[in-house]
């Protein structure tokens, strides 16, 4: 049963460490008591994952007023660096078509990775550096130099103390709707944006009006859908309350957010997510960016 939501664990009827780890995994990601044992309340939450997936599409809840608007992804992967030709074709061999891959176009070799998820028909999502910022206290040198061309791409001298400022405040903006546009004519359904912090500091405030933008060109047939990364318990707290009084469209967002554990843990956001039904993932992993996991 774990297996059939990424776990990959060898079927040997031990219940070993990897096991315990894929256990703990599930609790976190749906809110349960973090034991690693297979107790009553993980059990059923295990069962009634699997009826969800193999009956109707997950929606919100009913309470929310809102409506799914196509059926979610069984199974979503993504590594910054490319996962290959091969390892797209075997997850759609092991899950089927709807499974969700996605790239980073920053890193030389995501071409094949793409062209393999569409020649097995599955979905595509694409990762976007946004702002970009350093991982820790340091600037990764290759992406501060694609910050620069970027910068200067939407005529920002570069040269002059103080432009990252400017780039921080409208740059990255102009530059990554760019980015989406492109995209999204190539057929992506989903995108991220990383490193919005840099451009819009943690308000509630600023992310919901940073979305109604969003939401404009997402109208306009211009861009993928917007999957939410690393947004904390205040700020979907003002997502869920803006998608309620109808000032931003449930139809924007993909199915699916992903929280990476570097940004510290779950504060309850995921539970709040899933009144849009909006499913979170667990990422473990920063310097190396990886998510994937079942539905």
């Amino acid at each position: 049963m774990l297996n059939a939501r990424g776990a990959e664990l060898d079927v040997d009827g031990k219940f070993g460490r990897l096991t315990e780890e894929a256990v703990r995994n599930f609790q976190r990601q749906n809110d349960l008591d973090e034991d690693g044992v297979v107790g009553k309340d993980t059990l059923g939450a295990l069962n009634a994952d699997h009826e969800t997936s193999e009956g109707q599409p997950l929606g919100p809840d009913k309470s929310s007023g809102q409506q799914a608007t196509s059926k979610p992804p069984d199974y979503f992967a993504y590594r910054d660096k490319p996962l290959g030709a091969s390892a797209v074709k075997d997850l759609v061999s092991r899950h089927g078509r709807n499974v969700m891959i996605g790239v980073d176009p920053t890193y030389e070799g995501w071409q094949a990775t793409d062209r393999a998820a569409k020649e097995a028909g599955a979905r595509r999502h694409v990762y976007l550096e946004g702002p970009g910022g350093p991982t820790g206290d340091k600037w990764d040198p290759e992406e501060k130099q694609r910050v620069v061309r970027a910068a200067r791409g939407q005529g920002i001298d570069t040269s002059r103390p103080g432009w990252m400022k400017e780039w921080n405040s409208t740059g990255w903006k102009n530059h990554t709707h760019d980015q989406l546009k492109d995209f999204k004519k190539q057929g992506f359904e989903s995108a991220e944006i990383d490193n919005l912090y840099r451009g819009l500091g943690d308000s509630p405030r600023r992310l919901v009006d940073f979305y109604k933008e969003y939401a404009g060109w997402h109208s306009q047939g211009d861009v993928p859908s917007l999957l939410m990364k690393n947004v904390d318990k205040p700020q979907m707290q003002a997502v869920v309350e803006a998608v309620n009084r109808g000032d931003l469209p449930r139809s924007m967002f993909s199915d699916y957010a992903i929280w990476e554990t570097s940004a510290g843990p779950l504060e309850g956001q995921e539970r709040l997510a899933r009144q849009l039904g909006i499913r979170t993932l667990v990422s473990d992993d920063t310097y190396n960016y990886a998510a994937r996991g079942q539905f």
